[in-house]
């Protein structure tokens, strides 16, 4: 019984630094991971937040384009405007000009 004793302790002691390492390559390995967690989450709340700033001026120039397309229509039916006006003008003139 006692050498059956010494063998299992002996075999214990044995296994012990086996054990020991296996934890110790665990525990680095999971602090890798989590490293390498923390640095791609760090990655996506910064992408996160580029994104969010690049949507906010997108949103801000489209509606800089859209308050131009607004202008552009205006401009136009002013110069449509004008442009019959100076028709008439021009065509009184020719007219005046035939009478003398």
């Amino acid at each position: 019984m006692n050498k059956v004793l010494t063998i299992c302790l002996m075999g214990s002691l044995l296994v012990a630094p086996a054990w020991a390492r296996d934890v110790a390559t665990e525990q680095y390995n999971a602090s890798q991971a989590r490293k390498s967690y923390v640095s791609a989450r760090d990655e996506y709340e910064s992408l996160t937040k580029q994104l969010e700033a690049q949507d906010q001026r997108v949103k801000q120039e489209q509606a800089r384009l859209d308050d131009l397309h607004k202008q552009q229509k205006e401009a136009k039916v002013r110069m449509d405007d004008a442009q019959v006006r100076m028709k008439e003008s021009q065509s009184e003139l020719n007219k005046a000009w035939d009478n003398k």
